[in-house]
């Protein structure tokens, strides 16, 4: 991580050719056992990062989740806990920036929306999917997620594994196109970690807050770590937050373009939006931080509803993170929209009627109680 990326086509061209082969030894061995129902259930009871692996799943299971848990030898453990502290500061902001920014990014990138569409996880169990994703950000990037009473190590494992899961179904002769480079590759993964990491930063910067080059340094220090457990190569992980930006600016110079698979997922998601925001008459909140967030290029792409009256909340909403930044008295209104687009969305989250449709969301008590949210 010591040098800089030029992302060219030719270094991206090579990184689409590249698995991940750590956890595809470990699904194929999973599925050459036959045991695969025994293992998801026993998998599932591993959640945090210093519980022993169970004995009963197969040695190679058992070999994946004991190999990959130390933390890299360039990890800093002051760098990862001021990267947490962004976290905690700017959590509920930074779960609207993977709603309203990261996922939007990734569904306008063709070829990786046809893999979200053909695993069909996110338009059939919409909430559940997106649910796991935000459960996945908190888990990896709680104070301490990453350290032995966390839980981001393992969720970060068994999203590695679920990658290769796909992977392995997706290479069944006949069910992808390997022109498009191999599904889940390096590319598309490192990818993904820049919506998570720079994209969020830059979010977080058109939402109002200040951050110091010290604080972007260690968000993204702390994301690579992660990026390290999800099975991204040391040398391909970002060297800062500009590289970050400067690899997205070549994702969508390479792979953004109009896909239905696309649309139907961005769908999914702002119905899924939607759902969270009491009543209807403000619906059309959510596609105008989709706009504000992600520019009209990619909103367009996504067929994401023009920006309607709902836009002179998100102003405000923008000036109540700036306020709040700069510790300052808030006004009446502006206060009134930074708590509905705060806590209000990690208890709509929590405490939506058809909970029983979805996983348990689960919320250190440290950030409830800082968010706002008990």
């Amino acid at each position: 991580m010591d040098r800089r990326h030029d992302w060219s086509d030719e270094y991206l061209d090579d990184l689409r050719a590249r698995p991940d082969p750590v956890a595809d030894a470990c699904v194929r061995a999973i599925l050459e056992s036959g045991r695969l129902e025994q293992v998801n259930a026993l998998m599932r009871t591993l959640t945090q990062n210093d519980e022993l692996v169970p004995e009963a799943l197969p040695p190679a299971v058992v070999s994946y989740f004991e190999s990959t848990a130390a933390l890299p030898s360039w990890a800093d453990p002051e760098q990862i806990m001021a990267g947490e502290r962004i976290f905690y500061r700017y959590g509920l902001q930074l779960l609207q920036s993977l709603l309203y920014r990261a996922l939007p990014e990734c569904y306008a990138g063709g070829d990786g929306a046809e893999v979200l569409y053909r695993s069909r996880r996110i338009t059939e169990l919409t909430h559940r999917r997106v649910m796991e994703t935000l459960q996945f950000v908190v888990d990896v990037m709680s104070p301490g997620g990453l350290g032995p009473d966390g839980r981001g190590i393992r969720s970060a494992q068994r999203v590695r594994l679920l990658h290769a899961a796909i992977r392995a179904h997706l290479l069944v002769p006949g069910r992808w196109d390997m022109s498009k480079g191999t599904p889940i590759n390096q590319e598309d993964t490192v990818a993904t970690l820049a919506t998570f990491s720079a994209l969020s930063l830059d979010s977080l910067e058109r939402l109002g807050a200040e951050l110091t080059t010290a604080e972007q340094a260690a968000y993204m220090h702390c994301w690579n770590v992660v990026g390290h457990y999800m099975g991204i190569e040391d040398g391909t992980l970002l060297h800062d937050y500009a590289d970050g930006l400067a690899l997205m600016n070549a994702i969508r110079r390479r792979h953004h373009r109009r896909s239905e698979a696309g649309v139907a997922l961005m769908a999914a998601l702002l119905e899924f939006a939607d759902d969270l925001v009491p009543g209807e008459i403000f619906d059309g909140i959510n596609a105008c931080l989709v706009r504000f967030l992600c520019g009209d290029p990619v909103a367009d792409l996504l067929d994401v509803p023009p920006s309607d009256w709902n836009r002179v909340f998100v102003r405000q909403y923008r000036r109540w993170v700036d306020l709040k930044d700069d510790v300052q008295d808030l006004g009446r209104v502006t206060a009134k929209v930074g708590e509905w687009f705060g806590a209000a969305l990690i208890r709509a989250i929590m405490g939506s009627p058809r909970a029983g449709e979805r996983p348990g969301f689960e919320i250190p008590a440290s950030l409830r109680e800082h968010w706002g949210s008990t």
